[in-house]
């Protein structure tokens, strides 16, 4: 299956701790890649709840999700995004996952209902709550 779709890590997140909008995330996962940048986010704040690192890696690793590099291409493509960090407080990771889905002609799945109104895309956002 090709994939359609880019997850950034609240969506990932949703889908592991049973969240509000997971059966959204579900549906489409089989087509979803995720950033090397939200993989390691997502990565952390499962630890921060309390798994062991390797568990977390274990758990996610198991969803067998294709991972996205963060190259220069896509770093220049997040900078374009600066802006929104400092008016918007729109993080990093949440900047990479945008311009990884622009690069890539993909749609990005987030629980932010805020990103339509920060950016556009050609193929737009799933937002999941």
């Amino acid at each position: 299956m090709a994939v359609e779709y880019l997850l950034d890590t609240s969506a990932l997140l949703a889908l592991m701790f049973a969240e509000k909008g997971r059966d959204q995330v579900h549906k489409v996962l089989h087509k979803c890649a995720i950033s090397a940048v939200n993989l390691t986010e997502a990565v952390g704040k499962i630890a921060q709840r309390g798994a062991p690192l390797d568990e977390a890696w274990e758990h996610i690793s198991a969803l067998e999700i294709p991972v996205l590099a963060y190259d220069e291409a896509t770093a220049r493509a997040a900078v374009r995004f600066c802006d929104l960090a400092w008016t918007r407080g729109m993080s990093l990771a949440d900047r990479v996952c945008v311009a990884t889905a622009l690069i890539h002609g993909l749609i990005a799945v987030t629980a932010d209902r805020r990103w339509p109104t920060f950016a556009t895309l050609p193929k737009g956002f799933l937002v999941i709550r």
